[in-house]
C-alpha cells in the first residue's frame, strides 16, 4: 500500500475531457521510498502551453526527492515540439528513458511513440511491449531492481 496517493487533474481545453496525473510514495525495505507517477497527458491543444503546464505540475515532487523515480503513461507525445517538452521537463533529474526492443508502442502519424516509462535510482533488467487488442495501446512491461 503506497504512504501517500492523490490524483491531479486536468480539463483538455477542447473536449473537456478530464486527464489525470496519479501520485504514489512506497515505502522499500531498505529506508528509502520509491515515487511513482502515471500520466495520462492532456493531448487535443494549440501549442503545448497546457501540456507543459501539467507536466510541472509535478516540478516539486521531482526536486524534493532524491531517491527511487517511477514516471509511466500516455504522454500524448505526438509532435516533435511535445517530446522536447516532455525531455525538458524531465532533463534536471536524471532521468532515463527505457528503450523497447523490439517497440511495439503506440504511435502517432508522425511515428513518434505516445507512451514512455522513464525511471530513476533502479536498474533496468527487462523490458516489453506485446502487441494487444484489448486497448488502443499496446502495454509497456518493465522490470526493476534498486540501485545499490
Amino acid at each position: 500500500m503506497p504512504k501517500v496517493a492523490c490524483a491531479n487533474l486536468q480539463v483538455e481545453p477542447w473536449l473537456q475531457l478530464p486527464k489525470s496525473g496519479l501520485y504514489a510514495e512506497y515505502a522499500l525495505s531498505n529506508g528509502q521510498s520509491l515515487i511513482a507517477l502515471n500520466l495520462h497527458s492532456v493531448n487535443f491543444t494549440i501549442g503545448t502551453q497546457e501540456y507543459q503546464q501539467q507536466l510541472e505540475s509535478f516540478k516539486q515532487v521531482l526536486e524534493s526527492h532524491s531517491g527511487p523515480l517511477l514516471i509511466a503513461g500516455d504522454f500524448n507525445s505526438w509532435s516533435e515540439s511535445r517530446m522536447a517538452v516532455l525531455k525538458q521537463a524531465l532533463s534536471d533529474y536524471q532521468i532515463q528513458e527505457v528503450k523497447f526492443t523490439p517497440d511495439h508502442r503506440k504511435r502517432f502519424v508522425t511515428g513518434l511513440p505516445l507512451d514512455h516509462i522513464f525511471f530513476r535510482g533502479m536498474t533496468l533488467e527487462a523490458m516489453s511491449t506485446p502487441e494487444s487488442d484489448a486497448s488502443d495501446h499496446n502495454p509497456m512491461l518493465a522490470e526493476f531492481v534498486l540501485a545499490q
